[in-house]
């Protein structure tokens, strides 16, 4: 390999300039770009939101309001008290029930608004309340009042209240959700006893040592070879290891296939709705035609094209098998790219070539992310093309233009696969330029190279891009973009904090996440800290999560080792810059730049996951092998005992990802997953029974087969199941939950009521337990009670359409029409497509009994609202709407739609709703409105109409 030294002026100022210009660019956004959701703390005051408890899954974007509020007292009113406010994102102040304007509040939300609010205080107890409403995330305040002595600052001392849930003490928003996390969140499978812990080390090491011992062997009978060639020599030990690693995966992944489902992975069936797209249309979906069709579509039509060729489709059982060996075939590419580019970075180190290899072999993202089916496998091993490609191109005196093409055949290739592949493309193409400078004298073939690099690859890709701009107005789009799926995911916005903390990771990695950017990272990277993008325990993969939580406390050497060769390359690039390291450095500094960004720009735990910097890979990979080396150089000794401490790290990640054949939890998952899953109730039972044989007592199983039962009508059998299964799981949430359920459908509501309330005690943080309390108590005729239960579902999803509705019912039924209408405009602002809040609020508007609470022109554009979203034939919008023209005196309207209504009702054959709009049509042909007599104090009827 030539020696690469090119003019060090060159290479420092293009190193400055590609880590220096994101950096500030960066920095500027959060400090001052609204649309950049970073809350950057100035004092006295802190940020304050409501406590909402941590969701996994994405949200649905909807406008939240909350009102924070506060209570103080003054013992004098000053001259001058100055009130400061930002507010995610729009505001309104009631300061002792006064409002308080400033002029165009909301501007831009990141900007201070302050004012004079001493003629609006009192001696004596004063309240402020201020209303946040914010359509992507949760709504956040800043506030203070300074009035010359004590403060009124945002903090721990405010309620809250989001969208009407219950008042709880303000949360400070630089506080990790991690600690919201219930404990269904945070598996601790670790082995408990330590004489077993140490055998397991000691298997791990001695099976560690045969293998090192082997490749020592191999590695020394092939030097002694005569008329071996090092670079042959270097060559077949390379292929030998990628060998042994290939063989490793087959025998893990053919382990794991009868284990897994096609759905798994992170967000497997928006990349399975892709490839059948690809299959029914025979053609690509634009990207708002799915949640992850706006992706490239390379993978997908490889994929597509597989499955055509072996006659099957995403939906056939098969289809598992056919992508994973497809996925297989990309892992061969990728480890052999992998070891072949080593030894271009590392000629003649065949064991910072090892290593470098073992890292990518059984790095735990690999091992978990080559078994789904998911574009980043293909993107990951194009991208490491790309890089051989590259790299060898850089190393040349004067390239060729087809090594050039064939530079820009892959970079195009892994662009048409994912968006990330442009950060590998701006650094390639930016290090052969670099390159291209030192070489004046080959400037013009240079160039030509560089050009045909870049011809080739838009050639490649340029279509796509192109086609989606001129019909988005820009390339690159994603479900990020509101214009294609609205949506957003806790915690919704970023504090300086998330980016400095670590820790959690390592005794509570999974959902670390939440806890802070780094163990995001960190979680994702040497283990599955998203359980594969499932929001529960239930439905996670049936990796040991024992030997993976030990797996983050050993993968702590190769992060001391990657940490000393990041200092090691950073030294050495001072004292002698080389495009080489100018490319891997480069690499990972901008990779992780990008992903820090993509976390700031869309403000969601789940962005801070290593998957995003797999373009950066390589620059892990190496950087692990020279500190490795460099750690253990001066001593055999400790060489050795490094390397034993990675063989132990990589046989337990390795372990960590192999299912038990037997394993009744990964049985039970199955069938629980399937039991989900229309039309796959026979292969959901035949897997639960299978984990019931082997494990009688599988709560999940239980769970699963009552699930069946339910679906089949066989309620009495399916109550059983479940008093079963509580029997020896008193302490099972969702058996508590599930039977609740059931009860209420045979009308058990005492029994019914206690379960749901174990449910709710059990796990307060399910928003689905309170849902269903709430609605036992409704069905009981229990207002007060059903409030509060909605209330506390609100707590949990205030998002969620359907509670504002039965919890407007509710607070109807209890003569609060205020706080009814409230709740009644939220459902229909969340969920516009519905029609039955609009009919509901339609009918209390135009029948209630008292004057003050009719509004009969608002009833019937409400419900002729309805009535256009059911078609204009559904009998009870119909007879909604006829009341409300009855209210607002247009009768003869009121007879034709109410005879239009009865008709509807007649054809439904439901008899008791005609009958019903018989009664009316005799009031309106009298010129008479139908009104509906209240209970004394306001209480009625709390379903809806």
């Amino acid at each position: 390999m030539v020696r690469l030294e090119p003019a060090r002026w060159s290479i420092v100022l293009f190193a400055i300039a590609a880590v220096s210009a994101p950096v500030l660019w960066l920095w500027y956004a959060c400090a001052r770009d609204p649309d950049i959701v970073f809350l950057s703390r100035h004092r006295p005051a802190r940020w304050i939101t409501y406590p909402l408890p941590a969701d996994p899954l994405a949200r649905r974007a909807v406008e939240l309001d909350a009102q924070f509020r506060r209570s103080f007292t003054l013992s004098s009113v000053p001259d001058e008290a100055t009130l400061e406010i930002r507010a995610l994102r729009r505001f309104e102040i009631l300061l002792n029930d006064r409002q308080i304007t400033f002029p165009d509040p909301n501007a831009n939300w990141k900007v201070i608004v302050q004012g004079n609010v001493a003629e609006y205080l009192y001696v004596g107890e004063n309240t402020i309340v201020v209303t946040v409403e914010h359509d992507r995330g949760p709504p956040v305040l800043w506030l203070c009042i300074s009035t010359g002595g004590e403060d009124i600052r945002t903090d721990h001392s405010w309620e809250v209240s989001v969208a009407g849930s219950v008042w709880q003490p303000a949360r400070l928003a630089s506080e990790p959700m991690a600690t919201l996390l219930g404990a269904g969140h945070a598996p601790h499978q670790v082995i408990a006893d330590s004489e077993i812990q140490w055998l397991w080390f000691v298997l791990c090491a001695g099976i560690s040592g045969i293998l090192l011992i082997g490749v020592g062997w191999t590695w020394q009978r092939l030097r002694a070879r005569s008329g071996s060639s090092a670079s042959a020599m270097d060559r077949r030990f390379i292929v030998g290891v990628v060998a042994l690693l290939t063989f490793c995966w087959c025998v893990l992944f053919w382990n794991n296939r009868s284990s897994l489902a096609l759905v798994d992975g992170f967000d497997a069936p928006g990349h399975l709705a892709y490839i059948q797209y690809v299959l029914d249309h025979r053609r690509f979906p634009w990207p708002d035609e799915g949640w992850s069709m706006f992706h490239p579509p390379l993978f997908y039509g490889i994929s597509a094209f597989v499955l055509e060729c072996a006659g099957l489709s995403t939906h056939d059982p098969a289809a598992r098998d056919v992508l994973q060996i497809q996925a297989l075939v990309f892992a061969f590419v990728f480890l052999l790219m992998t070891g072949l580019t080593l030894r271009w970075i590392f000629p003649s180190h065949p064991l910072r070539q090892l290593i470098g290899l073992i890292l990518a072999g059984f790095l735990p993202m690999h091992l978990y992310l080559f078994q789904f089916v998911t574009n980043e496998t293909l993107a990951a091993t194009l991208v490491m093309v790309s890089l051989y490609v590259g790299i060898r191109m850089l190393s040349l005196d004067r390239p060729a233009l087809l090594m050039g093409a064939t530079l820009g055949l892959c970079l195009g290739a892994a662009m048409l696969t994912k968006f990330s592949a442009l950060i590998v493309m701006i650094m390639m193409i930016g290090s052969l330029i670099v390159r291209a400078m030192t070489r004046r004298r080959m400037l013009r073939a240079w160039l030509a190279s560089i050009g045909m690099t870049v011809v080739v690859c838009f050639a490649v890709c340029g279509w796509r891009f192109i086609a989606v701009w001129w019909r988005f107005g820009n390339p690159i789009i994603g479900n990020w973009d509101p214009r294609l799926v609205a949506w957003w995911q806790d915690p919704g916005y970023q504090t300086a904090g998330y980016f400095v903390r670590f820790g959690r990771s390592l005794f509570a990695p999974i959902f670390s996440g939440y806890y802070s950017f780094a163990d995001g990272i960190y979680s994702t990277l040497w283990g599955d800290g998203l359980i594969s993008g499932y929001g529960a325990m239930v439905d996670a993969p049936p990796w040991n999560f024992g030997l993976m939580t030990t797996g983050y406390w050993l993968a702590l050497l190769p992060t001391v080792a990657v940490a000393i060769g990041v200092v090691a390359v950073l030294v050495r690039f001072i004292r002698e810059p080389s495009v080489l390291w100018l490319l891997l450095g480069g690499l990972g500094v901008l990779v992780s730049l990008a992903v820090l960004y993509m976390s700031i720009n869309v403000p969601s735990y789940a962005h801070a996951k290593a998957l995003y910097a797999m373009p950066a890979v390589l620059s892990l990979f190496a950087f692990g092998a020279l500190g490795f080396d460099l750690c253990t150089r001066r001593s055999v000794v400790l060489r050795w005992v490094f390397l034993i401490g990675l063989g132990v790290w990589a046989v337990n990640a390795y372990a960590s990802f192999w299912i038990p054949g037997d394993s009744p939890r990964a049985r039970a998952r199955l069938g629980w997953l399937y039991a989900q899953v229309d039309g796959s109730d026979q292969v959901a039972e035949q897997s639960l029974r299978t984990a019931l044989a082997i494990e009688p007592t599988n709560a999940v199983a239980q769970l699963g087969i009552a699930e069946l039962l339910d679906k089949r009508g066989q309620i009495d059998q399916a109550v059983l199941q479940l008093h079963q299964l509580l029997e020896h799981h008193q302490g099972y949430a969702n058996g508590h939950l599930k039977l609740a359920a059931l009860l209420t459908s045979q009308h058990q509501f005492e029994t019914a009521i206690e379960h749901a309330r174990c449910a709710t005690a059990l796990a307060p943080n399910n928003g689905i337990a309170w849902f269903i309390l709430g609605q036992i108590h409704t069905q009981r005729n229990d207002l007060d009670g059903a409030v509060h239960a909605f209330r506390q579902a609100l707590r949990v999803t205030p998002e969620d359409a359907e509670i504002h509705h039965r919890l407007g019912l509710a607070l109807a039924a209890l003569g609060q029409f205020d706080a009814m209408q409230q709740q009644m405009h939220r459902a229909i602002r969340m969920k516009p497509d519905s029609s039955a809040p609009l009919n509901d609020l339609a009918w209390i508007l135009s029948t209630h009994d008292d004057a003050n609470i009719r509004q009969p022109e608002t009833a019937v554009r409400l419900a002729q609202q309805a009535c256009e979203l059911t078609g204009g034939q559904e009998a009870t919008s119909l007879d909604t709407l006829a009341a409300a023209y009855a209210a607002s005196d247009q009768f003869e309207r009121a007879l034709v739609t109410a005879r239009k209504a009865l008709d509807s009702a007649l054809e439904a054959d439901n008899a008791e709703l005609a009958d019903q709009i018989r009664e009316r049509l005799k009031l309106y042909g009298q010129n008479k409105p139908y009104r509906e007599v209240r209970n004394a104090g306001g209480r009625g009827n709390i379903n809806s109409h």
